[in-house]
């Protein structure tokens, strides 16, 4: 694998994937108790995993192989038709009668925040398509009735194989992040190259707390103009 650094990024990269996912939120009801009351009306299946390792907010579901295949400290927990009694119980999916995924919880394993935040930490719901990309929205916890949108996940297609997935991270109504993942297959099918493009947004880097703590210091970070917004961006390449 190819270790992380920091150059600018190929002259044909475009994030319009994540620019897409920007629109998709803005144009679509994404909100809590809309996108909970769609997934409870159309759930017909409920599965549990454990907690593997390292597994991002919808779970053993995540669509991207990127972990499986880069990251050695990665672990895709098995899925369970009942509770499990030897494994602990972190994740629950809800599924339609196709087996595709409309909601996913990450429970809350902290005791001393159980009494504030509820069982679920994080609760995924899956939000809609747009042609060739699904879309799923992540709220975190706050208190026990509050939920605020984290994470917004979005995952492009090419016929069948998974081309593209990004991840939009907003902290309050601000977005902070965008990440992008572009994959490369071999002629099995196989997983076999991504390139990696990590857009830090003004509202981080120019965030009072950013500039508290020296962000981004000494670090000389390329700019990308998306859309009229100047954005820091790393990009890396790992392939097998």
């Amino acid at each position: 694998m190819h270790p992380l650094h920091v150059a600018p990024p190929p002259a044909d990269f475009s994030p319009e994937t994540c620019g897409r996912v920007m629109d998709f939120v803005k144009t679509n009801d994404v909100s809590y108790a809309h996108l909970k009351a769609e997934a409870e009306k159309r759930v017909r299946q409920t599965r549990w995993s454990g907690a593997g390792k390292n597994m991002g907010v919808l779970g053993s579901f995540e669509p991207s192989r990127f972990h499986d295949t880069f990251v050695g400290n990665f672990r895709r927990a098995g899925v369970y038709k009942k509770i499990p009694v030897r494994t602990p119980v972190r994740y629950e999916y809800g599924l339609d009668e196709k087996d595709r995924l409309l909601a996913a919880f990450q429970y809350n394993t902290d005791p001393r925040l159980m009494k504030r935040l509820g069982k679920n930490y994080y609760e995924s719901y899956f939000a809609g398509t747009d042609g060739d990309m699904t879309v799923y929205a992540c709220y975190e916890a706050i208190d026990q009735e509050e939920k605020e949108l984290s994470i917004v996940l979005g995952y492009r297609y090419d016929g069948g194989a998974l081309a593209e997935a990004v991840k939009l991270t907003y902290i309050g109504e601000a977005m902070t992040n965008m990440d992008c993942d572009l994959f490369s297959y071999g002629a099995d099918g196989a997983l076999v190259s991504a390139d990696t493009f990590y857009l830090t947004s003004p509202a981080l880097y120019t965030s009072p707390i950013a500039k508290a703590i020296g962000f981004p210091g000494g670090l000389s970070i390329p700019m990308l103009s998306y859309r009229g917004v100047d954005y820091q961006i790393i990009h890396r390449r790992l392939s097998l």
